[in-house]
């Protein structure tokens, strides 16, 4: 079959790119050998370099790389074009919550007071480190689930995936930047929040 390689954060990040080290002088070299390791590989048919910043400073080098090398292999530079969205808010968020629509509000409230009205409702964050493990394996769980039922396929069947979200949500947890929320359902987890805060912000990640 055909074999395309992408970025290992393809497509669950908003930004893709190459770390370097070594100096913007050894930038483009370093990057060039990755390029020819790819390519005297035979390994792929194809290598798509998708969501890269127009301001990386990788952005030139890789894409003089995909000129020099359009001939010889199938390689695509694909910019990112829209920042991830945001939701700018000054002040706390209660007074942006009064700021909204009355009518979505009184929507939102009807739709919660109805589902409280069936079922125990239950909102919580984790508030230890120790709660991390279960909450990401069930965060994969509903993820896979939610592919399948789409007939998509899904990153997270790759226990690397779920390895990843753990320790990056354990180096957060210790520095107060973790933002692990998660909705209970009748005693049943229903839906698991993976984000990040930091300096008043909050980062929806998945």
């Amino acid at each position: 079959g055909f074999r395309q390689l992408n970025f290992i954060s393809a497509p669950v990040t908003d930004y893709e790119d190459i770390i370097t080290v070594g100096g913007t002088e050894n930038r483009g070299r370093i990057i060039e050998a990755i390029i020819e390791k790819i390519y005297e590989s035979k390994g792929w048919d194809s290598f798509m370099l998708k969501c890269v910043k127009h301001s990386s400073p990788n952005f030139i080098p890789l894409n003089n790389i995909v000129l020099k090398n359009s001939k010889r292999m199938s390689i695509s530079l694909i910019a990112h074009k829209d920042g991830a969205p945001y939701l700018p808010i000054s002040g706390e968020w209660s007074e942006y919550r009064s700021s909204l629509d009355k009518n979505f509000l009184a929507d939102t409230k009807r739709q919660m007071s109805r589902l409280e009205g069936k079922h125990r409702l239950n909102f919580s964050e984790a508030d230890a480190s120790t709660d991390i493990p279960a909450l990401i394996d069930k965060l994969v769980e509903l993820r896979i689930a939610r592919h399948q039922a789409l007939k998509a396929k899904s990153i997270f069947n790759n226990p690397a995936v779920a390895d990843f979200f753990k320790t990056i949500s354990y180096a957060f947890f210790d520095k107060g930047w973790l933002s692990l929320n998660y909705l209970v359902l009748d005693d049943e987890i229903a839906a698991v929040h993976l984000g990040f805060k930091k300096d008043g912000r909050l980062y929806y990640y998945i």
